[in-house]
């Protein structure tokens, strides 16, 4: 068996590679809006990073929305001084399990409908889209005696 030689590091790159800046984290919200996409969001500041899952306060054009967090990555090559940034994190786990989580992109991608109006449709009864708590309406009933 041949085994390679390791190569040997230029000193030089190695310093250039380490001075380089790392691309900022980037956070992927779906929003229930009629669009087909995701789009890009910067971190809250002083918070860690929003999980998969959670429901997030977010400009969307002149008004807030909230929006569940489908990812993170690392943002090469965007225009930094274009994206906003998180306003809340708004729940501390996420709201649905990995498997569902899986099954709404799936959905998402296989029905060629708005990923975020897919989260809009399964979300927990209980759990009011726009982050105010519960979702609890007060009903009146009347009767004849």
């Amino acid at each position: 068996m041949r085994t390679c030689a390791p190569a040997e590091t230029d000193p030089v790159a190695v310093v250039e590679l380490a001075a380089m800046p790392k691309a900022p984290r980037i956070v992927q919200v779906a929003i229930p809006a009629p669009l087909r996409k995701a789009f890009d969001y910067l971190p809250p500041r002083g918070t860690p990073e929003p999980l998969p899952g959670v429901r997030v306060r977010v400009p969307f054009g002149r008004r807030r929305a909230i929006g569940i967090v489908l990812g993170s990555g690392r943002g090469a090559g965007l225009d930094l001084g274009r994206l906003k940034r998180i306003e809340a994190v708004l729940d501390a786990r996420p709201l649905l399990p990995p498997a569902v989580h899986q099954l709404l992109h799936r959905s998402a991608a296989y029905y060629r409908s708005p990923v975020g109006e897919s989260y809009a449709a399964a979300r927990p009864a209980a759990t009011s889209w726009c982050g105010t708590g519960p979702d609890v309406r007060r009903t009146t009933t009347f009767s004849l005696r």
